[in-house]
């Protein structure tokens, strides 16, 4: 059996408090990752478009790589450093450091980091590989049932044909 194709959408939506930290340019808003909660067995919610951010302590004196163009900026109680484009491995000078996955702008407009991250969060949702194949194959519906476990209703039911048995 074949998998089933990959569908997903795209969703916005504004993160009111995220967005007022930001406009405020408060260093509040870069202290955690942004995450979203587990809200469905149907589907997987991920964040559309995110960039790391070191937060690194002042007395830490980091030394990021010469090879990429970091930025830097300073906040009361921490550096925090980024590169929208660096690679798993311009990561290790950073090993001291708060890492932090945060949403950003699909087109990042400036090295500004309260202008690139944004409250403006897009998120994917792609149906799980269980719910596809129920919806697109079988043409049936996702739901749970009385003991919350996920089953397909309404869909198309593959039936063996009935043979006669002879005496």
């Amino acid at each position: 059996m074949s998998s089933p194709t990959t569908h997903f959408s795209t969703l916005q939506f504004r993160d009111e408090h995220f967005y007022d930290l930001l406009q405020n340019r408060s260093c509040e808003a870069f202290r955690n990752n942004y995450t979203l909660p587990h809200i469905s067995d149907f589907a997987d919610f991920t964040l559309a478009h995110t960039t790391t951010l070191f937060l690194c302590n002042h007395t830490l004196h980091v030394n990021p790589p010469t090879n990429i163009n970091m930025s830097k900026y300073n906040c009361s109680d921490y550096d925090l450093y980024y590169n929208l484009f660096m690679t798993h491995d311009d990561k290790s000078s950073f090993k001291a450091c708060k890492e932090v996955q945060l949403p950003i702008k699909d087109l990042p407009d400036a090295t500004d980091p309260f202008t690139f991250v944004t409250g403006d969060v897009t998120i994917k949702v792609k149906l799980t590989d269980n719910c596809s194949d129920y919806y697109y194959r079988q043409g049936g519906q996702c739901q749970l049932d009385s003991r919350e476990n996920f089953c397909c209703g309404n869909g198309i039911v593959q039936q063996k044909p009935w043979k006669h048995k002879h005496p």
